[in-house]
């Protein structure tokens, strides 16, 4: 073999290794890990549980942090959203807990994930109590929450859930707004404890 040959096949190793570097991270065939679970997050709130401009973004923060990378891929998805506040009108949907599975699983095919999630907080009551050093809110918001394998099309997650929240003040009034996100966020906490996807 002559010199330039030689040469030739020392390049052509060290690109081979390079580019098979290159892929290890994008081909889970040959690092034995499987791809993460698609999970499309369908968020709906009444006007009272919008108490924060960042009330849907608070609620999808503490469910990504549950369910992460690298088994997981959680986004909202407005294109998703729309898809959904269309086939409700529709179909005469007039609250979105009254969203089936079905369809749920058809938004989930067309955008292309493995699982949607549909979470719908509606106000439930209120409480004030003034008491001697201190005078409290408590909120409790409903949440009704539906998973869907899109493969399936069953639920895997059928559930109406509803955790307490407050907000207490020794000065002054204590807020309304604050033990409605409190109660929001606690709900979604008890949501994701419960919550068990299967591997795919």
């Amino acid at each position: 073999m002559n010199r330039k040959h030689v040469i030739k096949s020392v390049f052509l190793s060290m690109f081979l290794v390079l580019f098979f570097v290159a892929n290890l991270e994008a081909a889970p065939l040959f690092s034995g890990q499987a791809p993460a679970a698609k999970i499309c997050l369908l968020v709906q709130m009444d006007s009272t549980c919008r108490v924060k401009d960042d009330a849907p973004s608070a609620v999808v923060d503490v469910f990504k942090d549950k369910f992460k990378a690298p088994k997981f891929a959680a986004e909202e998805n407005s294109k998703a959203t729309q898809e959904l506040l269309v086939k409700m009108e529709d179909e005469k949907i007039y609250d979105p807990s009254g969203v089936n599975r079905e369809l749920l699983a058809g938004i989930g095919e067309r955008f292309g994930y493995d699982y949607v999630v549909l979470l719908n907080y509606a106000y439930g009551n209120s409480t004030y109590s003034d008491g001697f050093w201190s005078s409290k809110y408590k909120a409790t918001v409903k949440l009704t929450a539906k998973v869907v394998n899109v493969q399936t099309k069953e639920y895997i997650y059928r559930q109406d859930l509803s955790v307490n929240g407050e907000n207490s003040s020794a000065f002054g009034l204590p807020s309304f707004q604050s033990a409605i996100f409190s109660s929001m966020l606690n709900t979604t906490n008890k949501l994701c404890e419960e919550l068990r996807f299967p591997v795919i």
